[in-house]
């Protein structure tokens, strides 16, 4: 089960979700990870 959005623009939660998707269909990570970086909390950069 996924988390909840956290996030509240909207832009940016479908950003994520395209990003996590180009990642599954070309297999690669630096998608995936982009997008896992963009959906957590900004207080640690």
């Amino acid at each position: 089960m996924s988390r909840p959005d956290k996030k509240t623009n909207q832009h940016l939660v479908d950003l994520i979700g395209d990003l996590k998707a180009q990642s599954r269909d070309t297999g690669a990570a630096v998608w995936r990870d982009v997008a896992l970086r963009l959906s957590k909390s900004r207080k640690n950069w």
